[in-house]
């Protein structure tokens, strides 16, 4: 719960929720994961914007409110302020267990092309540094220039190691997916709710999905009740007749034969699901 801008009368008035409690939420779904995840997720550029643009409008009403002679004011905003700082500590977290990994791994990190695209511009430039330190301490510890040419790289596989992958990790699965099939060729039914121990391998793809941002692609395979905003498949259409030209509305998928109103030429024909147009006319779809 953070402030409301001033209303109408002068008065202000503590909201129920805030707009961006789904933001909040993924942000916090997104640092449990990346707490366990042996690996780096990609980077929750969104829900971070968003949420740092109505920290510093909160931040501004709750200064305005300073000021003002208004009945409950400390209260309300003794109570906002408590919200604000939930908010930057999940924000906080989540960039600082980040941060971690990549200090943990970060040779493997910099070394892996898809490790480097899930982190940010700001976090990359932290992890080629930090790199960067721990490289010349090596130097200046181990007196590297003193040893064989052959021995002084640390590009070495063994020392920039690798991400462990088949970290066994639970999965609490958050909405239908389907079939999951095991490398010993079984399969097990990730229907929501159910909570599996499996190799992390096996689900990363999953974790990498931004599943307030989905692809397009992917939102169309998906059933029309399943997708982030319901919405049919179907739609109107302006159809326009190879006869005489004119313009008729057809639903996708209708049901009945359209025949034109100007010359009685059928438009489209049913088929039990989207409508098939006679060959020869032209249709455009209609925006909402």
């Amino acid at each position: 719960m953070l402030a409301d801008p001033m209303d109408d009368d002068g008065s202000h008035t503590a909201p129920a929720d805030i707009a961006d409690v789904d933001d909040i939420a993924l942000l916090t779904a997104a640092w449990m994961n990346e707490r366990a995840a042996p690996a780096l997720l990609p980077f929750q550029h969104g829900p971070l914007a968003r949420l740092r643009e109505m920290i510093a409008v909160q931040e501004e009403t709750l200064d305005s409110m300073e000021s003002e002679d208004v009945t409950d004011a400390d209260f309300i905003r003794s109570v906002c302020l408590l919200e604000l700082d939930r908010v930057k500590f999940v924000i906080q977290a989540y960039l600082r267990t980040r941060l971690h990994k990549a200090e943990q791994k970060t040779m493997a990190i910099l070394d892996s092309t898809d490790s480097r695209m899930c982190l940010s511009d700001a976090e990359l430039a932290y992890a080629e540094r930090f790199n960067d330190i721990v490289n010349e301490s090596y130097q200046q510890a181990f007196l590297l220039d003193s040893l064989p040419p052959s021995l002084q790289s640390l590009n070495d596989p063994e020392i920039i190691g690798s991400l462990d992958l088949q970290k066994a990790v639970f999965v609490r699965v958050q909405k239908d997916i389907g079939d999951l099939l095991l490398p010993n060729g079984d399969t097990i039914d990730m229907a929501k709710g159910k909570m599996y121990l499996l190799r992390y391998n096996l689900v990363k793809d999953m974790l990498a999905i931004d599943l307030l941002n989905p692809l397009e692609s992917s939102e169309k395979r998906s059933h029309k009740l399943k997708r982030l905003v319901q919405s049919p498949n179907s739609f109107f259409m302006d159809v326009k007749c190879s006869g005489c030209f004119q313009i008729t509305t057809v639903f996708s998928h209708a049901q009945t034969v359209v025949i034109c109103g100007g010359c009685a030429t059928v438009l489209s024909q049913p088929t039990g699901g989207r409508a098939r147009l006679t060959e020869g006319s032209s249709y455009r779809r209609k925006q909402n």
